[in-house]
């Protein structure tokens, strides 16, 4: 009898830590499904439909997000990351060919909504990457000269 019991014992031990590692491992998919990693991709699939110059599934896709209001589940709205997608950091030559791109989307829409606040998002963040983040009197004539220009 006492056998029977500390392998009923040892039974319940094992569904229990068996338990908790698909729990661990259910939130690791989680995660990569809709976390940090999700939105990174979700990122870059927005940059390179611009750079396919696929501007209409751009317009498709930011009507969407803005009509369903769709979120990840840590209650960020899909459409910030979508607009955050033409604010990441480039080189000179890739902010120049990020902007040659942006006339083609603006003749093509001329009356988007999408198109002129991800240009704008865009420029924003290349007037930042010019001025730097730190406070005023630490930027350079550089810094300055740079995020005038927008």
């Amino acid at each position: 009898m006492r056998n029977i019991r500390m392998i009923c014992i040892a039974l319940n031990l094992m569904m229990i830590c068996l338990t908790g590692f698909q729990h661990a491992s259910a939130y690791d998919v989680a995660v990569i499904e809709d976390g940090p990693i999700a939105k990174e991709h979700f990122k870059r699939q927005v940059i390179a439909l611009y750079y396919e110059d696929k501007f209409s599934d751009l317009e498709k896709m930011a009507s969407n997000l803005r009509s369903d209001k769709a979120k990840f589940t840590d209650g960020t709205r899909k459409l910030h990351h979508f607009y955050q997608a033409f604010a990441e950091p480039r080189d000179n030559e890739g902010w120049k060919r990020f902007f040659s791109r942006s006339d083609k989307w603006l003749v093509k829409y001329p009356e988007s909504v999408t198109a002129k606040t991800a240009i704008a998002t865009a420029w924003l963040a290349y007037a930042w990457q010019g001025r730097g983040g730190g406070f005023a009197d630490k930027v350079s004539e550089e810094g300055w000269r740079l995020s005038r220009i927008v």
